[in-house]
């Protein structure tokens, strides 16, 4: 004989729910705190672009500060929102003037982030274009300049040639007197001797140092021409290099921006519908800058979405489960504590009415009597069995209560204060 052990299913199904049920808390919390530590980057990043500060490292002063500041905020809010039954009022009543001024805060930041990412295209773009404007003035004046300098080449290259030509015929005059004069010493047997000859010889000579004077002048006119030439044959050539690099920089330009400019401004449009069509559907005017609006908007419901999943998530705590389930057994408790506060506020006006009777005993006694006159006295009296009676005390019932319900809240009062005393240890 056999025997089978199964654990009941009940028991299975719990485990299982508790295991469901600590994963999910674990992920929610996984979530919350990614989402905390994101909207600190965000306003620590937006508050650096907002205020242009100078920075150590990667961060600035102040976002160090607000980055620590937010840190705390958060930290004390999911304490409070955990702790909430046995937190002061203070505590509790402060979560909303904080929750306000932290959502300016946050809104602020992550405004000026998003706008610096979501118009950093546009920026691009304006910058690409100032800059295509400047290589075009830029190439305006290379052209200017390189007429001016094409120009001057060109007089010079054609003094150039002026001279040369010069110098030729010069030449070919000096050869010319040179061979007059040879042949004029070849005339005469001993030249020198000889007046005429030696003066038409000393005549030829003359000429050719003059002509040759003139050469060397021109000579040295050519080479300094010939210097501006070369001078402005290499500022043409390095003008004609930029202008192509401009050339090539504005098509660059052109060919970089031309599909971010048409995918910038059909995002752009698209948001900017929707924003307009929420608007004329509740009949309210348009803005101005839609996108803005947009972009205003997704700023403004990040914090608001942190808060709401930390209050699913720490207002399931132990506390405020011990709480609820408390007030779940004890349906009429609120509804007691309200009758009571307003019979407390009340009582001063109401008298208590306490009857109070004791314990009497009469005995037999013997009274001396003088005798005056004849008087009858009176009989004594006996009691056999005493009464006792016990002080009385008034309490205050709610009106629409049943007698069901009475009972069933003087056995749960016990419980209710033993629960409150174990939240408060």
């Amino acid at each position: 004989m056999s025997i089978t052990i199964t654990e009941p299913k009940e028991g299975n199904n719990n485990i299982k729910k508790t295991i469901a049920d600590y994963i999910k808390q674990a992920v929610l919390q996984g979530i919350l705190i990614a989402l905390g530590m994101t909207i600190i980057v965000f306003n620590v990043m937006g508050y650096k672009e907002l205020l242009n500060e100078p920075s150590l490292g990667i961060i600035t002063p102040f976002g160090f500060l607000i980055g620590l500041s937010e840190l705390a905020v958060l930290i004390w809010m999911s304490c409070v929102i955990k702790n909430l039954p046995t937190v002061s009022w203070v505590l509790k009543y402060s979560i909303i003037p904080v929750f306000i001024l932290f959502w300016i805060l946050c809104f602020t930041g992550i405004n000026s982030y998003l706008k610096k990412y979501a118009y950093g295209e546009v920026k691009e773009l304006q910058a690409a274009k100032i800059k295509y404007d400047n290589n075009k003035v830029q190439l305006k004046s290379i052209d200017e300049q390189i007429l001016v300098i094409q120009s001057a080449l060109n007089d010079a290259q054609k003094e150039r040639i002026l001279d040369n030509d010069r110098i030729s015929q010069l030449q070919f005059e000096a050869n010319q007197i040179s061979t007059k004069m040879s042949t004029r010493r070849l005339g005469s047997l001993i030249c020198d001797r000889n007046v005429d000859c030696k003066a038409a010889v000393a005549d030829y000579k003359q000429q050719i140092d003059s002509i040759q004077h003139q050469i060397n002048q021109l000579q040295g006119s050519v080479a300094d021409k010939q210097r501006f030439v070369s001078t402005y044959e290499a500022d043409l050539t390095e003008m004609s290099k930029n202008k192509r690099e401009l050339n090539k920089d504005n098509r660059d330009l052109v060919n970089l921006h031309a599909h971010s400019e048409g995918a910038f401004s059909v995002k752009k449009q698209t948001y900017e519908d929707i924003v307009v069509g929420i608007f004329n559907f509740f009949g309210f005017k348009s803005p101005e800058d839609p996108y803005s609006t947009f972009i205003g908007f997704i700023s403004l419901i990040i914090y608001p979405v942190y808060f709401l999943l930390n209050l699913y998530i720490n207002l399931g705590s132990e506390a405020n489960r011990a709480m609820a389930e408390s007030k779940r057994k004890n349906p009429n408790y609120r509804k007691l504590l309200k009758y009571l506060r307003v019979w407390a506020l009340r009582r001063k006006k109401t008298r208590n009415i306490v009857v109070i009777k004791e314990v009497e005993k009469i005995v037999e006694k013997e009274v001396p009597v003088y005798v005056d006159r004849v008087k009858k006295v009176s009989e004594p009296v006996f009691i056999n069995e005493p009464e006792i009676y016990f002080h009385e005390r008034l309490i205050p019932v709610p009106e629409n209560i049943s007698a069901q319900e009475l009972k069933e809240l003087m056995e749960n009062r016990v419980e209710h204060n033993e629960g409150i005393k174990n939240e408060r240890k």
